[in-house]
């Protein structure tokens, strides 16, 4: 039995969507930078293996996605890498109902912000995006307010 992708409703439809990427993208990616500058390849490894975090996020090590707020739904979509900026594809990592969100919050850092969406029962998803991601962010915390 072949299990087939769950397809979404158009993104441009969302009342607002932010690019976003597991919780210690970012830091991995400068740790991993750092570490291969001053210590090599066994640096880099290194820089990495300290950047993770633990998961609370729907998307996969590595990945990245688009979160968008629709009317009656909070829906993370696979993102793709594109030549000037990300994209999102049409396949759904994870879904719920809009009226589950509890809070959202958005922390800015130097670099880099983290996006963090509470649940009604106590999960959270938290995200990281890179600096130049924060204003759509703060469009995704408006719309869950």
């Amino acid at each position: 039995m072949t299990k087939e992708p769950v397809v979404s409703p158009d993104i441009k439809s969302a009342i607002a969507y932010s690019y976003v990427e597991p919780r210690g993208a970012v830091r991995g990616v400068v740790a991993k930078t750092v570490g291969r500058e001053v210590l090599g390849a066994v640096g880099g490894a290194i820089g990495g293996m300290a950047s993770r975090t633990e998961d609370k996020s729907p998307v996969e090590a590595g990945g990245i996605a688009f979160l968008a707020v629709f009317p009656e739904e909070v829906i993370v979509l696979r993102g793709k890498r594109g030549a000037f900026k990300p994209k999102p594809t049409e396949e759904v990592i994870a879904s719920v109902p809009r009226s589950s969100v509890a809070s959202a919050q958005l922390d800015r850092k130097a670099v880099k912000g983290i996006l963090s969406v509470d649940f009604g029962d106590g999960n959270r998803w938290e995200f990281d995006l890179p600096r130049a991601h924060l204003k759509a962010a703060d469009s995704v915390v408006k719309a869950l307010g």
